[in-house]
């Protein structure tokens, strides 16, 4: 018999086994000079509760482009034996513009997940680029986030990772991608994405990120230099203005708990944890 929702053990095991990977990420960017940041609802966690949002089962971080694309380099070889590193890269039927860390021998998949993906599911934490822009709040960043978000829909539908069903639109622009393979569109997406990262630019945007571009474009002297924060009785990096990034995303009242109904997290299906103990979950 399944569990119908995390019960307190379970969502605590998982923000070990989370932080352990942070922790791990943390470890080969301070060994080789990178810099990486809290985000999200991770940064408000951070924040807000000294640690995980007591709901959340994920954790995030970014990466400026250049420290990003750095870490996609070594990682293979600095992350230690319990680790590996999954983007487009290690997995052609990757379909997400940012890369993940997983605790190998694990499992986490969630219900939107694919039985026959097999990329490897483990317990993980996510790495976002951050990009540059000169462009907020105009046409142009508009329009480049919409030919963003098709060709991220078009990998999606085309990927083994997902059993989620787009949009029927999206499927009457299939067949123009009929002989492309994931691969070969996730590094479209990837030109158009650092298409401005060679200029001197004013904000810092994360075109992977949930919530839009108009809530993740932040001023970089915003961003940088990096503060620290604690974060579940340790230290990490995190933005110089944590207020103005917060609010950005979540608005002015981001420090108010949401009501029980908006306390979501990923719809899980099945967990293995790296000890062995499965848990298992009802529709």
């Amino acid at each position: 018999m399944g569990k119908i929702g995390y019960d307190k053990k379970t969502l605590n095991k998982i923000h070990r086994s989370e932080q352990e990977i942070l922790d791990e990420i943390a470890r080969v960017c301070d060994k080789n000079g990178l810099r990486y940041l809290l985000i999200g609802g991770t940064l408000l966690g951070a924040i807000r509760h000294n640690g995980f949002i007591p709901w959340d089962d994920d954790l995030d971080i970014s990466m400026p482009r250049e420290d990003y694309e750095k870490f996609l380099g070594i990682a293979p070889k600095e992350l230690g034996d319990r680790f590996l590193l999954e983007d487009i890269s290690t997995n052609d039927e990757y379909c997400y513009m940012f890369s993940k860390v997983k605790l190998k021998n694990t499992i986490m998949r969630e219900k939107t997940m694919s039985e026959s993906y097999d990329g490897g599911q483990g317990i993980w934490v996510d790495i976002f680029p951050l990009d540059y822009t000169n462009h907020f709040k105009d046409s142009f960043i508009k329009l480049k986030w919409r030919r963003i978000v098709f060709l991220k829909r078009i990998c999606m539908r085309k990927s083994k990772r997902t059993k989620r069903v787009e949009r029927k639109r999206i499927d009457n622009f299939l067949f123009l991608y009929k002989h492309r393979s994931v691969k070969s569109i996730m590094k479209k997406l990837n030109k158009i994405v650092e298409s401005e990262n060679n200029k001197n630019c004013m904000y810092y945007i994360n075109y992977g990120s949930q919530y839009g571009v108009l809530r993740q474009t932040h001023l970089i002297d915003e961003i940088l230099p990096l503060s620290k924060v604690k974060f579940e009785g340790k230290e990490y990096f995190a933005p110089r203005n944590c207020d103005y990034v917060l609010t950005n995303i979540y608005g002015p009242n981001y420090m108010q708990l949401p009501p029980k109904e908006k306390r979501i997290t990923h719809s899980p299906e099945y967990i293995k944890f790296e000890d062995g103990e499965e848990v298992f979950f009802n529709e």
